[in-house]
């Protein structure tokens, strides 16, 4: 997986456990695509500041998941929901398992 899109599942899954600033800077780096220079101007720190805050949330980040496992654990569901809608395509109660499918999405 590529690191940046993993990045942003580690945000997405863990960003709650991070400091204000931190989320922020996060989600200034991931989500909105901000360079650093941006990023520094939005936090009011230098350039520097916002590599080095940005560095170390990524690995507090992925140490959150080392432990955890979160976001394996969340990737091997997704594909398993995908399979078992694809299943259900063929089943007279496609609807009804789509249904519980979708809302299992939607609480992951």
């Amino acid at each position: 997986m590529e690191k940046h899109i993993k990045g942003a599942y580690l945000l997405d899954i863990y960003g709650e456990l991070l400091t204000d600033k931190q989320n922020l800077a996060m989600n200034l780096f991931y989500n909105e695509d901000l360079s650093m220079s941006e990023i520094a101007q939005e936090l009011s720190v230098s350039r520097q500041a916002a590599f080095d805050l940005i560095k170390r949330t990524q690995k507090i980040l992925e140490d959150y998941d080392s432990k955890l496992n979160l976001l394996d654990k969340y990737l091997r569901c997704t594909e398993m929901l995908e399979k078992i809608a694809e299943l259900s395509a063929q089943s007279e109660h496609s609807e009804e398992i789509n249904g519980l499918v979708n809302e299992i999405i939607d609480i992951l």
